[in-house]
């Protein structure tokens, strides 16, 4: 069997957090905040074991190494779907990371079918002489915040509430292509960002956003749709940065989503368009 770990690893680790970690939203914190290293699994485990195959990430795999720089990958393949609780502990924790504690949360299981619980895990540890701490959940309205319930509030068009429970802006990291030019004709020249498949997207519409370049943060508007006024397009993601030209064509860019503003629309000409695009950014950026 081929263990594939990628990242900072320079065992023997001293905190090590064990967790998918997607979205890394407040109560992944809770673990982050602690720990000197996290350990995530790419791809995500629900689409190697068929629980979900139309899962999309809400934190690809470079977003998520962006928003946590110490982060160690597991390659998660069927062959390590099929471990023991017992082998995965010794063959993956014990023998490449070594750590002195391991933390987790509170409905953490792993190795084959799940089978392995905190108490398992406790009494390994005990006997590896390796401390476990285990974190409570962090609730909204007295339910534990979870990804798979901030997916399902994007998939009901309820893309603001995220926003809290993630406890930051939303990230998308993407490759800047070439568009139709069609926002430089309108007035509002814009980058088109290609996007990796797995990504989550926000759902249709307008948002308030930040482009981050390098060291510099320049205020946006975004636009995710399919262009209907100009005929039937794909989904794109496209981003207007507010009073400066900037050439970031064929350059990664990150993305930070903030507030949705109105639903995509289609509209009559593009005298319209053009007002409109004028009241959101007045909206989004009042003076």
């Amino acid at each position: 069997m081929t263990i594939s770990l990628s990242g900072i690893i320079n065992p023997p680790i001293d905190i090590l957090g064990i967790g998918v970690f997607d979205g890394m939203h407040l109560g992944h914190q809770q673990i982050a905040d602690k720990c000197t290293h996290l350990l995530t699994f790419n791809p995500h485990p629900d689409l190697v074991l068929q629980k979900n195959n139309t899962l999309k990430r809400l934190t690809t795999l470079d977003e998520l190494r962006l928003l946590y720089p110490n982060l160690i990958c597991l390659a998660f393949t069927s062959e390590i779907a099929k471990l023991s609780p017992e082998d995965f502990l010794n063959k993956v924790i014990l023998e490449n990371l070594s750590p002195s504690t391991i933390m987790v949360g509170y409905d953490f299981r792993f190795g084959y079918q799940s089978k392995g619980t905190l108490e398992l895990l406790e009494k390994w540890a005990l006997s590896h002489r390796i401390r476990i701490k285990k974190i409570k959940p962090i609730t909204k309205n007295n339910i534990p915040i979870k990804s798979s319930a901030i997916r399902q509030l994007i998939e009901q068009k309820e893309f603001n509430k995220i926003i809290p429970l993630l406890g930051h802006d939303y990230l998308i990291k993407g490759h800047v292509i070439k568009g139709d030019n069609r926002g430089k004709s309108l007035g509002f020249p814009t980058a088109n960002l290609s996007v990796p498949s797995e990504k989550c997207l926000p759902p249709t519409g307008v948002y308030k956003g930040y482009v981050m370049t390098g060291q510099h943060t320049h205020d946006a508007i975004v636009y995710i749709g399919t262009k209907s006024t100009f005929g039937p397009h794909d989904i794109c993601v496209e981003v207007h940065i507010l009073n400066q030209t900037i050439q970031l064509y064929g350059q990664d860019i990150c993305l930070y989503v903030s507030q949705h503003i109105r639903e995509d629309m289609t509209f009559s000409c593009k005298e319209d368009l053009i007002l409109q695009i004028k009241q959101d950014i007045q909206q989004c950026y009042p003076k």
